[in-house]
């Protein structure tokens, strides 16, 4: 668990404020994911073990690029019952239609680290059928 910054964002749909936790520009490979409701999220680093397994996978099954992080966040464990994403959802409505974000500092959370117990136990045939519906095959490679 690290803590890390919060940012004024602002819900364009129910128009509540929000902070929300924003990793500064020295964080190369990693990123922060954010349950679907909006009121959870889990840091994740691309070089741990398992995200360096899903990367070879996805690097030698011809997966589009650009999508490494959303196969990743769709590997994780749910936090409370809720799947996890890319996205950053208001925790008042979960609508990800913001109308602002990245605003100033307002304070700082922790955040724990993603977890992939579930999917770690897959075989890489497994992983590569669970994420290919994510990523799909780059058909120009």
């Amino acid at each position: 668990m690290s803590e890390v910054p919060t940012f004024a964002a602002l819900c364009a749909d129910c128009g509540k404020p929000f902070g929300h936790p924003l990793l500064g520009d020295f964080s190369y490979g990693e990123a922060i994911f954010h349950t679907a409701d909006g009121k959870h999220c889990a840091g994740v680093d691309a070089f741990g073990p398992f995200a360096q397994r899903v990367y070879a996978l996805f690097k030698s099954n011809n997966h589009k690029p650009g999508t490494f992080w959303e196969v990743l966040a769709s590997l994780a464990d749910p936090i409370a019952g809720q799947p996890l994403t890319t996205s950053i959802h208001c925790p008042n409505c979960g609508s990800k239609n913001l109308a602002s974000w990245g605003g100033s500092e307002v304070g700082s959370l922790q955040v724990p680290a993603a977890s992939f117990a579930l999917a770690s136990e897959l075989t890489d045939k497994e992983l590569v059928e669970r994420f290919s519906a994510v990523a799909g095959a780059d058909t120009a490679a």
